[in-house]
């Protein structure tokens, strides 16, 4: 959506109708992305996957799982982290509709890093 609005010619750009478009995206979004961090917390409630994988962690010996989690989590940040600065940076072209989705592009990134605090913070060693 924000790719067609900027395609278009300046005096055919309607920036309500960009914002009516991307708003519920972005709120669905954010749905998934607290459903997922709320998964992560519900995965490990007694914290025994993290403590053994801190443990790995500090020994250097990840086990083959624990670099495909380090991995996934990578991809994650990346995909869903460059998504958000992508269209943080096409809003500027836009000053309403940034206006009105930026604090939703804000609110995207809080449980993503809640996500990587409960899972990639204690992988730190194996993401390098």
């Amino acid at each position: 959506h924000i790719e067609n609005m900027d395609s278009r010619k300046e005096e055919d750009r309607n920036e309500q109708e960009l914002v009516d478009a991307v708003k519920p995206l972005l709120i669905q979004a954010e749905k998934i992305l607290n459903e997922t961090q709320g998964m992560v917390k519900g995965a490990d409630p007694e914290n025994k996957i993290s403590n053994k994988a801190k443990r790995h962690v500090q020994a250097h010996k990840a086990t083959p799982e624990e670099q495909r989690l380090a991995e996934a989590l990578k991809v994650m940040v990346e995909e869903v982290g460059g998504t958000i600065e992508w269209a943080r940076n096409k809003l500027d072209s836009f000053p309403k509709a940034k206006r009105d989705l930026g604090p939703l592009l804000d609110a995207l990134g809080q449980p993503l890093t809640q996500i990587v605090a409960g899972v990639g913070m204690l992988l730190a060693g194996v993401l390098n």
